[in-house]
């Protein structure tokens, strides 16, 4: 199983929460996992949207309370 890291975005609105994950999948070598915690809504799905664009492997994105959490692998 690949090594996981997680970020927590809570509170840290699009564009910034993109700009964040990105640094931090930067750091990843392939096959390695970030899950970031943000905040549900528009900015979460708009966030998972765009790491696909952007060629990044979404792994899934689950409700967690009033929360959303997102795991990326970095390709």
């Amino acid at each position: 199983m690949p090594e996981e890291k997680f970020l927590d975005l809570a509170g840290v609105s699009c564009p910034m929460n993109f700009v964040r994950i990105k640094i931090a999948l930067s750091r990843l070598q392939p096959g390695e996992v970030i899950r970031a915690r943000l905040d549900s809504g528009e900015d979460a799905a708009e966030l998972k949207r765009t790491l696909v664009e952007q060629g990044y492997h979404v792994l899934g994105l689950e409700q967690e309370g009033s929360q959303e959490i997102i795991s990326v692998e970095k390709v």
